[in-house]
């Protein structure tokens, strides 16, 4: 007896969105942000913006009609994001190009952001309230801007910290 057959190989995808189930949200895969410069600038209506890199700049340098900010008090040299796992895989794919899980969102509520910070790039790592119910609000600035803020518990400015008090953090991930 002889038998034969054809190898077969099965090529589905896997799937990108699935049904909510229980009380778990239904989901979609969503591709990550491309964020080329290392920072991107958000205004108080949610619209974000990439800055891009002119020739003379780093990280988040700003084009040729962009005032130059003060200078940074001296401060070393922050090695830059290298074969650490964190920062990407060097033999695959880079991280802006993963697809992440989003939830479709069932809350009966929208976000909204009533905390205006001043514009430039820099997300924000930390946060923190006070005895008072005042935010103070780290973020991440060019060399020469303040990076610590803080507001009042109606959501208005009433504080910046220098670098001249904090010093300039380079890559900084928290508060203490």
């Amino acid at each position: 007896m002889i038998l034969s057959g054809t190898p077969g190989v099965c090529e589905s995808q896997p799937p990108t969105e699935g049904p909510a189930v229980g009380e778990t949200p239904a989901w979609f895969l969503q591709g990550s942000f491309p964020d080329p410069t290392g920072r991107t600038i958000v205004d108080p209506g949610g619209h974000v913006t990439v800055p891009p890199r002119s020739d003379g700049g780093g990280r988040g340098a700003a084009g040729s009609t962009a005032v130059a900010p003060p200078p940074a008090p001296a401060a070393g040299e922050t090695p830059g994001c290298r074969r650490s796992p964190v920062c990407g895989n060097r033999l695959g794919r880079t991280r802006q190009s993963l697809q992440r899980v989003q939830w479709k969102q069932t809350m009966g509520y929208t976000f909204t952001y009533p905390y205006v910070l001043p514009p430039g790039p820099g997300g924000v790592p930390a946060v923190a309230l006070d005895s008072k119910g005042n935010l103070w609000v780290f973020q991440r600035a060019d060399p020469g801007r303040s990076q610590l803020f803080k507001f009042d518990p109606d959501y208005k400015l009433i504080l910046q910290v220098g670098q001249d008090v904090t010093g300039y953090q380079d890559k900084a991930h928290g508060m203490a």
